[in-house]
């Protein structure tokens, strides 16, 4: 796993000719944090950049640009805001699921907007009930 946007280069650098797959995977941004499907075109939430200004509305986008090219979001990983107490509001777009534990324990979030996800909805409830404080969750 290399940098994104240096794929080239390694693959070009003799001391990595070797290596079987060089692949471009992590991405820091603002205020997420992104894991890069490039087969797929597709970019993953991993939890937030710690580094970024943050006010604790996570509004996840359907879309994420990362180095000229365009990316659909739309899965939240295991685990991605697990326990972030400043994470206060959560949008998450139309068909973009959450792995496991994706926004367990996070004491402060009070609202949950959610676009018309690609999977079942008991998983989604499964998953929000495992959260302290939401008072208001409704589908977009």
């Amino acid at each position: 796993m290399v940098p994104i946007g240096s794929k080239a280069a390694y693959e070009q650098a003799s001391v990595w000719k070797n290596f079987g797959t060089i692949s471009e995977e992590i991405h820091v941004g603002n205020p997420f944090c992104y894991q890069v499907q490039e087969s797929f075109k597709t970019a993953d939430v991993m939890g937030r950049n710690a580094n970024a200004a943050f006010d604790g509305n996570a509004n996840i986008p359907s879309s994420v640009n990362i180095g000229g090219q365009d990316y659909t979001v739309n899965y939240v990983t295991i685990g991605a805001f697990r326990d972030d107490d400043q994470l206060k509001t959560l949008s998450l777009p139309e068909n973009c699921n959450m792995g496991d534990y994706a926004f367990h324990g996070c004491r402060n979030l009070t609202t949950a907007k959610i676009g018309r996800p690609s999977h079942r909805l008991v998983t989604i409830l499964s998953i929000l009930s495992l959260l302290v404080s939401v008072r208001s969750f409704f589908f977009l």
